[in-house]
């Protein structure tokens, strides 16, 4: 006798549509709870970054952090375009990125204070020489960083630093780079002789010139690319002599290690 054949077993209960249609009602109360909020932090006044246009006064509804040589009025324009604007609808990744792009920021980060505030804190690049930089009229001074970016010099503020020629603007920064860690290995290897040097010129890193002052003249030096404070001290030795030999010398060649060519 054959054994009977069960009912198909069901596919789709009531119980499984009951949870579907609550998960979907939840998740049209979720989509619509957030359209609701972001129309009410879109447009409530009370969220609206107040701003006014103005080219030399700071806003006082963005705080600036960290910027001690860039303007703060500088920092802010980057966010001109969301004066009067919904706190909620600044696109903060876009504007970090705005912030980067300004010469002296290394880093720099974005925040929402509610209601209506910004904080923006900055991380400053370091200046290690003068960049001494060609143009059609003979050249120009920019500050510069050890990862060869070039830094506009701010105004009434005096740094202590060497001159570096031998970059220029149309370099990429990787090339810069190298010459200014050519100048920091110089002026470490040179040490307290260091405070002669008021010029490196690394045009060509085979032969360094220097610009030195030496009681009290201005005289240059080629230096090589090694064994810079030995030369240089042999130098200092003999300049003496040498001066009264060559008074009218005004270039030194250090890089033959028995003597010193004077041109």
């Amino acid at each position: 006798m054959p054994k009977p054949v069960p009912p198909p077993k069901e596919t789709f209960s009531w119980k499984t549509l009951l949870r579907l249609s609550m998960w979907l009602t939840g998740a049209a109360m979720v989509f619509y709870g957030t359209l609701l909020a972001q129309g009410y932090l879109s447009t409530d006044p009370r969220f609206t970054l107040e701003c006014t246009a103005q080219a030399t006064k700071p806003c006082p509804a963005i705080e600036v952090k960290g910027a001690v040589y860039t303007n703060p009025v500088r920092l802010q324009s980057v966010f001109a375009a969301d004066f009067g604007k919904s706190l909620f609808q600044i696109p903060l990744r876009d504007r970090r990125a705005h912030l980067l792009a300004i010469d002296w920021v290394s880093s720099a980060s974005v925040s929402r204070i509610w209601p209506n505030h910004l904080s923006i804190k900055v991380t400053e690049r370091k200046p290690v020489a003068f960049a001494k930089l060609p143009t059609d009229k003979g050249f120009r001074m920019s500050l510069i960083d050890a990862d060869g970016v070039l830094l506009s010099i701010p105004m009434r503020v005096h740094f202590p630093l060497p001159i570096l020629a031998g970059v220029t603007e149309e370099q990429k920064e990787a090339d810069r780079k190298v010459r200014v860690d050519v100048m920091q290995h110089l002026m470490e290897d040179l040490g307290e002789d260091s405070r002669y040097i008021s010029e490196i010129n690394t045009t060509s890193m085979q032969d360094i010139r220097l610009i030195a002052d030496v009681d009290g003249t201005a005289v240059e030096l080629v230096i090589g690319d090694q064994h810079y404070r030995a030369r240089l001290q042999n130098f200092l030795k003999h300049y003496q002599r040498i001066r009264q030999d060559s008074p009218k010398a005004t270039i030194f060649d250090l890089r033959t290690e028995d003597r010193i060519l004077v041109r």
